[in-house]
């Protein structure tokens, strides 16, 4: 019986395994460099505040007043969520992301 215990808890340690990455996929655990932008008034048709990442621009979620300065280069850690933001009339624009740290390099 030993033996027959390790076979069936191989598959549930791989599953365990599995989901644990699946859930961190489009998380980010390295500090990246950033960009914040202006994008205008979102009253007027604008996008408001983002952030470019690696030549792609993301909205944030949440981005701090402090750091709500155009062309302010910022160091990130950061999650990119399913969720899309409209912009103006352009609806799901660009991708939103989650701002796990953010400061001043």
């Amino acid at each position: 019986m030993k033996t027959r215990a390790i076979p069936t808890a191989l598959p549930k340690l791989f599953l365990l395994l599995a989901m644990s990455l699946a859930l961190t996929a489009c998380e980010k655990f390295d500090i990246e460099s950033g960009t914040i932008y202006d994008f205008g008034d979102p009253a007027v048709d604008g996008c408001g505040w983002v952030i470019e990442i690696n030549q792609i621009i993301y909205k944030p979620t949440d981005l701090p007043m402090a750091y709500q300065v155009d062309e302010l280069e910022v160091e990130i850690k950061y999650a990119v969520l399913k969720e899309w933001a409209s912009c103006g009339r352009v609806a799901d624009a660009f991708s939103q992301v989650e701002l796990r740290k953010i400061d001043l390099p």
